[in-house]
């Protein structure tokens, strides 16, 4: 009979989600059960299945297991969605103003209120800079930072999720900041291939998940060292906004192309075609 494989998707590491989210030491015991678990069904799989290299590379460093048989497949994005929805458009002419974006919730690690700085410090060296914000969360909170960056330099927008792809398009660049957690550097955002798709490059910090994967830095993406940028980083980051505005459809075409290779058919055909492989051996 045909050899049935014991397969294992891991969606993230509950080790460092413990440590970093609930504030627990890594020798609490509910830390090391957890370690204890991850060890087991690492010994018992045939195969594993990770949304990241560097989600394999941190259950291996748990259990100090090595993790043979695995595929990366990752949290991608319905490319067709995407890259092929109308323009959107909302009140305010953006013609001629350098449009930076955010999409998503408002939660503490999620560093909306470290992008507003980013923001107002931008606009002191280029005041074309709009920020276009689609949230389904209260602003209430972030009101007061942001009337710093003035009522006609923003615009805060509820969307379905049938919406987000036509809205996206209206932004010249997308913001993904993330801090220097594992529970950030092992992840895989649905954001990245999303921005990517609609044809948005990324700003973003070098612990955003596996952006590396799709984000080549100063061309369809701009990669901060960490969530509070340099002297040098935000004039680097000036001139290449700069460069944006003018190469705007050939960066287009490299975001669109970055997001094309990170399709779950594709992903899961490269996963399908390991187990067809072991199975002849």
């Amino acid at each position: 009979c045909r050899k049935a494989f014991y397969i294992t998707d891991i969606h993230g590491d509950a080790v460092y989600e413990t440590i970093e989210s609930r504030n627990k030491t890594s020798n609490h015991w509910y830390v090391n059960y957890l370690k204890e678990l991850q060890q087991h069904f690492i010994k018992k799989s045939d195969f594993c299945i990770t949304v990241s290299e560097n989600l394999k590379k941190q259950i291996e460093f748990n259990t100090n297991c090595y993790i043979g048989n695995y595929s990366i497949i990752s949290c991608g994005v319905n490319y067709e969605k995407f890259a092929n929805a109308k323009k959107q458009t909302i009140p305010f002419d953006l013609s001629n103003r350098i449009v930076l974006g955010y999409s998503g919730g408002l939660q503490a690690w999620q560093n909306f209120d470290k992008i507003i700085d980013i923001i107002i410090e931008l606009r002191t060296k280029n005041p074309l800079i709009f920020f276009l914000v689609y949230t389904n969360n209260s602003i209430e909170p972030y009101k007061e930072k942001l009337s710093l960056i003035g009522e006609e330099n923003y615009y805060i927008k509820s969307l379905m999720s049938s919406e987000v792809p036509g809205y996206l398009k209206l932004f010249d660049a997308g913001f993904l900041i993330r801090d220097d957690k594992i529970l950030n550097k092992v992840s895989s955002p649905t954001k990245i291939c999303e921005y990517l798709a609609a044809g948005v490059p990324l700003i973003c910090t070098k612990y955003s998940g596996d952006y590396d994967r799709s984000i080549i830095d100063r061309q369809n993406g701009f990669v901060l060292n960490n969530s509070t940028p340099t002297t040098n980083e935000y004039y680097n980051l000036i001139l290449w906004l700069d460069q944006l505005k003018h190469k705007q459809a050939e960066i287009k075409v490299q975001c669109k192309e970055a997001a094309s290779k990170r399709t779950f058919s594709q992903e899961f055909e490269i996963f399908y075609s390991k187990i067809m492989k072991k199975r002849k051996n």
